[in-house]
């Protein structure tokens, strides 16, 4: 009896957003994950945290709270940045097999709802 040769199983070419890679490298290196000033992102993170504190009455009128919470904006603002990025490279906003909706737009639109949050707890 010969033995049928074994099915080779072929992998799919799955799309990778790279959310949760993101996710992990702000939750363990926090502000270290965010990109230098030397970068185009950088700077214009950088600007945007400046505006956040001169909103709140300049870097003598924020508290220690609100410094923390204007952190967390900022990293979050990242990743939606970044999930943004992705979705605009997609051909379409549907996974059109399956009928469904990516899962990073639900993943982004999460993301988007905590920015929210925490840009309404700063006032």
């Amino acid at each position: 009896m010969n033995a049928s040769p074994s099915r080779r199983k072929v992998r799919r070419p799955n799309l990778k957003s790279g959310v949760y890679t993101l996710k992990k490298a702000v939750a363990v290196l926090g502000s270290r994950a965010l990109p230098s000033t030397r970068t185009a992102l950088g700077r214009e993170l950088q600007a945007w945290r400046g505006a956040l504190v001169a909103d709140l009455g300049g870097p003598d009128a924020v508290s220690t709270q609100q410094a923390a919470l204007i952190d967390l904006c900022v990293r979050t603002k990242l990743q939606v940045d970044s999930i943004d990025a992705y979705i605009l490279s997609l051909p379409a906003l549907v996974d059109k097999r399956h009928r469904r909706v990516w899962p990073v737009v639900k993943d982004r639109q999460s993301l988007v709802n905590q920015l929210q949050s925490l840009l309404r707890d700063l006032g």
